[in-house]
């Protein structure tokens, strides 16, 4: 079920805008990962 935010900002149920935001989320994330680097995650791994 999309919310009222993702709906108003045009994500739909059928899809519409999800790649877009999908796009966006990962150049964040990557954007992150290159000015902090991967040992943020490291707490988070499994040993």
């Amino acid at each position: 079920m999309v919310g009222r935010v993702l709906t108003g900002n045009g994500i739909t149920r059928n899809g519409d805008g999800l790649d877009a935001l999908l796009q966006l989320c990962r150049q964040r994330l990557d954007g992150f990962r290159e000015q902090r680097g991967e040992e943020v995650f490291t707490s988070r791994r499994a040993y």
